[in-house]
């Protein structure tokens, strides 16, 4: 349960990085260790998974305009810092 916590948390990390940024337009909620958000109508998310792909971040597209991050037992909390510093 403790490392369950712990993705969660990081999941809680990574919706806080991403409202900086401009392009993602909402962040659904985050309840556990699932993070999806939407982009604008102009940004595919095939698209921007890959250009995430090009800075050792990995992501899947959930639909036309949704990405989706999931943490695990081998996302650790310097992973969570280089991803912010990449973005």
């Amino acid at each position: 349960m403790d490392r369950l916590k712990q993705d969660h948390s990081r999941a809680k990390k990574i919706g806080t990085i991403l409202e900086r940024l401009p392009e993602v337009v909402e962040i659904l909620p985050i309840d556990t260790n699932i993070v999806i958000f939407r982009l604008p109508e102009t940004i595919l998310a095939a698209d921007y998974v890959q250009q995430l792909e090009t800075k050792g971040i990995r992501a899947i597209p959930f639909g036309k305009h949704l990405v989706r991050f999931v943490t695990h037992l081998d996302f650790t909390d310097e992973m969570l810092a280089e991803m912010e510093k990449r973005l």
